[in-house]
């Protein structure tokens, strides 16, 4: 559930992510290891939540945006950044074995560490609106 602001009109970020590294993030005034299911946050904690490149990788989507919910103030947003799942990429995914996406990722010179199991269930319009 990584995600944070750039346009210089937040006045904190704040940032979570299963990954360790989230809390030395040069771009957040606090990163806390934590996932989307248990946003470490108390309730009503926020007024925007930004999910980026978060929501192919859920594997209850509906659990995670209940919990969104809970930490958003009353008018807050849900901001999220994703590849739409009927897209060529998505699609391929979908259809070969993360071991191979891996592979993809180091033939093409990045560390695969960074690449994480996805399940596009909250990758279109009818799956968020479900």
């Amino acid at each position: 559930m990584g995600g944070f602001l750039v346009d210089g009109r937040a006045r904190r970020i704040w940032g979570i992510d299963p990954d360790p590294r989230v809390v030395e993030n040069p771009y957040l005034d606090e990163g806390r290891v934590g996932v989307g299911e248990s946003i470490p946050y108390p309730d009503g904690s926020f007024d925007l939540v930004f999910a980026d490149n978060v929501l192919e990788h859920l594997p209850d989507p509906a659990r995670v945006f209940a919990e969104v919910a809970r930490v958003l103030r009353p008018g807050g947003v849900l901001l999220g950044k994703t590849p739409n799942k009927w897209r060529y990429v998505p699609l391929i995914a979908q259809l070969t074995p993360h071991a191979f996406h891996r592979w993809v990722v180091r033939w093409r010179g990045r560390a695969s560490d960074d690449v994480f199991p996805t399940g596009y269930r909250a990758n279109s319009r009818a799956d968020i609106a479900r």
